[in-house]
């Protein structure tokens, strides 16, 4: 027992301080085919919380971290803990992803590359650019942090709150002085570069008699605001006088309003589930530059631009026998990106980019078996996702409006697999393709051939406290 309980907190200790943060996503919901409807899960779990505040009433008293070696999935941290009475707490940290998805980063990248490109009109005097510089293209912020609040008013009865921040902040303060003929040129570059999104979000889960439902509200205002300042002083006699100049960038307007609903309903052995997901969002830049003395600042403004995302998915999760699940998903999303001049004219048009996948198709299984070796339980998994897409285009505001589409385009089936082993409040997942499968890393050390994998691991405080979305099955099981 003391031998399982050191490998044991061994292997919590080293999952823990190798964790990264990122998307909405554990071992579990990645082994069955991820059924998702954009950032919704169909099926009740833990990491519903990235869609759902009111998880963190639900999924309670209770830590889960995911790690994954895939950049654009390295995973997140979630612990939520009752306080007092009805009252739970909770934090979750992971990569931030509210300014990509929003689709505000591109907007921002896309101008940068416009003002960059611009011909601005240099000053009289003399300066050390003459033209629009605010140094280097930021980054997207790299980490957002949730702080949830929630109530666990009765078995049917959740609220939840979640209060969050995505930023990135850079400051620039730098002298630079060469010794010349005559005397010594002193250069000081002046600036900052922030990048921020500061939401709040809002919402219930409730039983209806047998009926389920989950309700999401969410409001994130998005800002960018950078500036650039050069000066160079001369002590050189007769030299030139140089003349500051000052580059600008920053956003006009940054909304994103997402909101989210999902029903359940057993049904004999099947538990339906229908979710949909819409989310809109809006963003604006300007760019400005004041040159060397004797030229105004110069201004120049961005497009409007937009995006719609709307989906829906239905979910037939079904119980073959107390230990086996079987889920099957069909799912239906399209994105519109907006770009929209001011004014529409002939030779300005709004155009709008479409991206629509009809349907997804998502097959999984989850088995489990009970008081296997030195194990309370013991979950199998595995789960694929077959995707049909095509790419369309809209422009209005010419002669006539335009319209164009591909053809509809399968994309190869996506497998996956998992395991899960639970040893008393320790439940440990892991999920990666059929042909990774390489030894289990933290006891091998060889680890996953691929980039695919990801790891979970949940520990709950004081037993079995735990909710709907992580008892046993046929229940909705651990991870």
């Amino acid at each position: 027992m003391m031998k399982r309980m050191i490998l044991t907190t061994a292997a919590v200790v080293a999952l823990m301080t190798s964790m990264a943060f990122s998307q909405n996503a554990n071992a579990r919901i990645d082994a069955i085919g991820s059924p998702k409807v954009d950032s919704i899960n169909l099926t009740d779990d833990v990491s519903d919380v990235f869609a759902f505040p009111s998880e963190v009433a639900k999924s309670t008293d209770m830590a889960q971290g995911v790690a994954g070696a895939n950049p654009a999935n390295p995973g997140y941290v979630y612990a939520s803990k009752s306080i007092v009475g009805p009252l739970c707490l909770g934090f979750l940290f992971n990569r931030g992803d509210v300014i990509a998805n929003s689709g505000f980063a591109g907007g921002y990248s896309d101008y940068y590359g416009t003002a960059s490109g611009f011909a601005f009109t240099p000053g009289a005097g003399t300066s050390i650019n003459n033209d629009w510089n605010i140094g280097s293209q930021s980054t997207d912020p790299t980490d957002a942090g949730h702080l949830l609040l929630g109530l666990h008013l009765s078995d049917v009865i959740n609220i939840g709150v979640d209060l969050f921040r995505e930023a990135s902040n850079y400051d620039i303060n730098s002298t630079h002085a060469q010794t010349v003929p005559g005397g010594i040129l002193t250069d000081k570059e002046e600036g900052y570069r922030n990048y921020s999104a500061l939401g709040f979000g809002a919402g219930a889960d409730l039983k209806l008699g047998a009926l389920g439902l989950k309700a999401s509200l969410a409001y994130v205002n998005m800002g960018y605001d950078a500036q650039m300042t050069f000066n160079r002083t001369s002590t050189v006699a007769a030299a030139p006088v140089y003349n500051q100049e000052i580059s600008t960038l920053k956003s006009t307007a940054g909304m994103y309003l997402p909101i989210a609903l999902r029903v359940s309903l057993p049904v004999s052995s099947h538990l339906l589930s229908v979710a949909g997901r819409y989310s809109l969002s809006s963003n604006a830049f300007e760019a400005s530059y004041t040159p060397a003395s004797g030229t105004a600042t110069q201004v120049i403004k961005s497009d409007k631009n937009s995006r719609t995302v709307m989906g829906l998915g239905l979910l037939d999760e079904y119980s073959v026998a107390q230990s086996t699940k079987i889920f099957m998903a069909v799912i239906l999303t399209r994105t519109a990106n907006t770009t929209t001049p001011d004014p529409v004219d002939m030779d300005n048009t709004e155009d709008t980019d479409y991206n629509t996948y009809m349907p997804i198709t998502s097959l999984g299984v989850e088995h489990v078996e009970n008081n296997v070796w030195k194990f309370d339980k013991i979950y199998l998994r595995a789960g694929g996702t077959k995707r049909y897409g095509w790419n369309s285009s809209l422009e209005k505001g010419g002669a006539t409006d335009i319209a164009e589409s591909d053809e509809p385009t399968p994309l190869p089936f996506s497998w996956r697999t998992g395991v899960g082993f639970v040893v008393g409040n320790f439940d440990l997942s892991l999920s990666m393709n059929p042909d990774e499968w390489n030894g289990v890393y933290f006891l091998s050390g060889a680890g996953p051939e691929g980039t695919a994998g990801l790891v979970t691991l949940t520990y709950r405080f004081g037993g079995e406290s735990s909710p709907p979305s992580t008892t046993d099955v046929p229940a909705m099981p651990r991870m």
